[in-house]
């Protein structure tokens, strides 16, 4: 299989003018980097699957690249069609959009919260007969921005207020917007340029570069760039992905693009120079698949060995780093294998604490046993995060005596036994 890291220097030198625009001429042929060579060996993705946008069926999947497990985690949500997934900063939350199960109206799209702690689905935007798109998290976890009929609003998780920044409607539709990383200000489309407004709504001003050409789905990458699929050139209306300035520069072609394709829905690991796109180019598995691309080498590796994509359409990329650059491994680290800790009190009555961690996202049970084997009740079957948790067991209707209780991850199967007394 060929390798285009080749000749990165020309990529970067040759194929580009003065202005940071490609030159189609050096457009070089694009193949995918070898399986062995993906660089990705932690941290989880969620995206969504589906035929088609107009089709609905819209799926959300969770994979854990440690694990390398892929997890449909809307599965049995009452939902037609969930979309465009974002992690909170935490990894513990994602927001989304979705159609409720049997509604396919315009007007009927939602805002959804998905707790992977506590296992909870809220529709955050209920029953309003308007259509609600595009959340992302703020820096804080504590807010969320999206689109409500037309205009960008704020989302306060904690009060349940909504902050509307803008107020024109469809009149000046404004879309897919991304906070920035010191959460004061806000990215969004607007006619099919790119903007930046304060969150108070003031101060509103095009960052898109005056070249015609139309740019989408802006997505900040650190405090000073960001990224967004654009036409390039005027003249060939398939998207490809642009890394794009805060202040006043020349934004950047991506050499792991193909002019031949679309390539949108970017997403950028933290601290690095890789990106989770998705393109329909030529020789992919379904009518878009999800792809990493470097920003810099233009080397694209497929997510093909992972079973990410399917002969669907995978897009809607967001990616979450257990260890991001830069974290102190000393606060709060994450689990680096699965344990099970004995419950607490031990002997107890009425009720016991039962912790355990869990390293790699996995449908997890917790069950609980007699001392002769039979099977007495689940406390929990549910698919969980790596993080640490707790379960209170308080029985009911039982006798003095020993009991197990039993971890099970897929991959681990972990047991403990207990002392009820009556």
């Amino acid at each position: 299989m060929k390798i285009y890291f080749i000749l990165a220097i020309f990529l970067m030198s040759a194929n580009f003018t003065l202005n940071g625009a490609p030159n189609w001429a050096a457009e070089i042929d694009h193949q995918t980097a070898a399986v062995a060579d993906f660089p990705i060996h932690e941290g989880m993705l969620v995206y969504h699957s589906y035929i088609d946008y107009s089709a609905g069926g819209g799926k959300l999947f969770l994979y854990d690249f440690a694990a390398k497990k892929r997890i449909a985690i809307s599965e049995n949500w009452p939902l037609h069609h969930a979309m465009n997934g974002h992690f909170s900063p935490d990894g513990q939350k994602i927001v989304f959009m979705a159609l409720p199960k049997g509604k396919t109206d315009y007007y009927q799209w939602d805002i959804y919260l998905w707790d992977f702690e506590t296992q909870t689905l809220t529709n955050l935007t209920p029953n309003n007969g308007i259509p609600d798109e595009d959340p992302k998290f703020f820096p804080d976890g504590e807010k969320i921005v999206f689109k409500q009929n037309g205009d960008i609003q704020i989302f306060n998780l904690k009060t349940k207020a909504i902050i509307p920044v803008t107020a024109d409607g469809f009149a000046v539709e404004e879309s897919m917007p991304y906070p920035t990383t010191d959460g004061q200000k806000i990215l969004y489309e607007k006619n099919a340029k790119i903007y930046m407004i304060n969150i108070d709504g003031t101060n509103s001003r095009s960052l898109s570069n005056a070249d015609n050409l139309a740019s989408y789905y802006p997505i900040v990458r650190d405090q000073d760039s960001f990224l967004h699929p654009k036409w390039a050139p005027a003249s060939n209306h398939h998207d490809q992905v642009y890394l794009s300035f805060i202040l006043p520069r020349p934004s950047q072609y991506l050499p792991f693009n193909d002019i031949n394709a679309d390539n949108s829905d970017p997403y950028p690991i933290a601290g690095t120079d890789y990106v989770f796109f998705s393109s329909n180019r030529e020789g992919g598995q379904g009518n878009w698949d999800i792809y990493l691309g470097d920003l810099k080498t233009g080397q694209v590796w497929t997510l093909d060995q992972f079973g990410i994509n399917t002969t669907l359409g995978e897009l809607g990329s967001c990616y979450f780093n257990q260890n991001p650059a830069g974290l102190d491994e000393g606060v709060n680290p994450l689990p680096l294998q699965c344990t099970l800790e004995q419950n607490y009190p031990n002997p107890f009555n009425p009720a016991t604490t039962i912790s355990f961690e869990l390293a790699v996202a996995s449908r997890v049970t917790l069950q609980i046993f007699r001392v002769n084997g039979s099977y007495l009740e689940t406390l929990l079957d549910e698919v969980k995060i790596p993080a640490k948790y707790k379960v209170t067991w308080q029985p009911h209707d039982i006798c003095t005596g020993v009991y197990f209780y039993r971890l099970s991850t897929g991959a681990e199967i972990l047991v403990r036994k207990c002392i009820y007394l009556k």
